[in-house]
């Protein structure tokens, strides 16, 4: 691969990263890789979860500014650390919210950890349940055995509902080849219309789906 081109970032639970193994680059140190117990190796990685704690120090005395965040995703709990001025982007963070890192894997023997090029804050959940719904797509079509999640965040019963009926639209639409009308989605997925346009206009907004004609939708 060329140097001037990045590899792509692969979403990923945070349960493979830290029981995961770094690889270095022969001709190159500063070059790593996480080998998982999946057998992937990758380069750049995607990381979703929920920031539970957070230090940062500010450079003094010839010390580098220098910030980390504990993320969580239900699988694992790993460290994005940065310095610098990237540590003062990563400070913007604060606990309890909701994170989209891209970044490389980092670390040695007794740590491993994430050095980001992009933390998102996730503002809404549209997007978390999205994001969600791509790692665990990633890992379904390798055949890869998914890793049980805890809740890090209470749900109530009617959120939950709405999570799984919209994974349920989802999926029917990606294993659908035309486009399905309102009616069809409701005879199929057999759930009251208001979750269902719910769930619809979710995945609307996450760019999972699109209206091709008015009240007919199909996965992109």
């Amino acid at each position: 691969m060329s140097q001037f081109v990045s590899p792509p970032a692969i979403i990923v639970y945070i349960y493979d990263l830290i029981n995961g193994t770094l690889r270095t680059d022969p001709e190159n140190p500063f070059q790593m890789a996480i080998l998982t117990k999946n057998g992937e190796l990758i380069e750049r990685v995607r990381i979703v979860g929920t920031i539970v704690d957070k230090y940062h120090s500010e450079g003094i005395e010839g010390k580098k500014d220098y910030t980390m965040l504990s993320v969580d995703d239900g699988t694992g709990v790993i460290a994005v650390k940065a310095w610098e001025l990237s540590a003062a982007e990563l400070n913007r963070f604060d606990k309890g919210e909701q994170i989209d890192v891209i970044g490389k894997p980092r670390g040695n023997e007794e740590e491993i950890f994430v050095l980001p090029e992009r933390p998102m804050k996730i503002e809404s959940i549209d997007k978390e349940i999205y994001l969600r719904l791509v790692r665990a797509k990633r890992y379904t079509k390798k055949g890869i055995k998914i890793k049980e999640e805890k809740q890090t965040f209470e749900e109530s019963e009617e959120q939950e509902s709405l999570n799984k009926i919209t994974a349920e639209v989802l999926i029917l639409l990606q294993e659908t080849e035309n486009a399905l009308s309102m009616k069809e989605i409701l005879d199929k997925i057999g759930e009251e219309g208001e979750k269902v346009e719910k769930a619809i206009q979710s995945l609307i907004k996450s760019g999972d789906i699109y209206e091709p004609k008015k009240y007919y939708f199909k996965a992109i």
